[in-house]
């Protein structure tokens, strides 16, 4: 979990976007907010999820 935004750079000085919490609209909106705040990601809607370190390869909602 990252609470604060980061800038990762490359072995050649370029910014490289990997997280969320790299990109621009993390520091854009963190600065808008007052001392002590961070943004929180919520997880609203998932796709498929694969369950195979549990179950081989059922997919989640699958009955074993």
């Amino acid at each position: 979990m990252a609470y604060s935004p980061i800038q990762v750079l490359n072995e050649n000085e370029h910014r490289v976007y990997t997280e969320m919490h790299t990109g621009d609209w993390w520091w854009q909106t963190q600065n808008k907010l007052p001392d002590g705040a961070t943004i929180v990601p919520l997880l609203v809607a998932v796709d498929k999820t694969t369950l195979t370190q549990h179950h081989g390869d059922l997919a989640l909602g699958q009955s074993i």
